[in-house]
């Protein structure tokens, strides 16, 4: 009876996978907008989106992030893509970057690690060398590093509190839902945009 039991269970995983039951649906950025409630909404029928918006380098079309939204608001694992290389992860709640964030060199060494909470650096952060050397460490509070608990490898330069850049952190990372979609201004006509 188990057996049966387990048979049938299997049979019906493998339907809803083959029929993409638990997939994610992914859509082009160009096929969703923010609209003024800051959801994002598929431009056609103005619900809110769930699935992952695709949005590719308009320069560079093999850079691109996958960013996954979940009722119109950006949920779970951010990626950036270079071809088929994860460049950078970061994690989503609430439509804010929150959660760990990682950077990667070309070769898939990671490059930095932290955590962001509500888009802010919070916690231990590490940067590496692309051999994966320790080069520099700092703990942050409210974006704010810590200055007792900057570490710098002595083979770098000395680095000071003020030459940590937080503000490259959010600039680098897959960018919120009104960045990596067209936002509703975008799509109005030049004399509404001036009122």
């Amino acid at each position: 009876m188990k057996i049966l039991k387990y048979t049938g269970l299997c049979i019906l995983a493998s339907f809803l996978i083959a029929c993409g039951g638990n997939q994610p649906k992914e859509i082009s950025a160009d096929d969703v907008k923010v609209n003024d409630k800051g959801v994002v909404v598929v431009k056609t029928d103005e619900k809110p989106y769930t699935g992952i918006v695709i949005n590719k380098d308009q320069e560079n079309p093999s850079v691109y992030t996958k960013l996954p939204v979940k009722d119109g608001v950006l949920e779970g694992k951010g990626y950036l893509y270079d071809g088929d290389k994860v460049m950078e992860e970061v994690t989503y709640k609430n439509g804010k970057m929150d959660g760990p964030i990682q950077l990667y060199f070309p070769s898939g060494k990671i490059a930095m690690k932290g955590d962001l909470k509500e888009g802010v650096p919070e916690g231990k952060w590490e940067w590496y060398d692309e051999n994966g050397e320790l080069i520099q460490s700092a703990t942050f509070k409210n974006g704010v590093p810590d200055q007792e608990s900057i570490y710098v490898s002595p083979n770098q330069q000395e680095t000071t509190v003020e030459e940590i850049n937080v503000e490259e952190v959010p600039e680098t990372s897959p960018a919120p839902a009104a960045e990596q979609v067209k936002p509703v201004e975008e799509s109005k006509p030049a004399e509404e945009k001036k009122n």
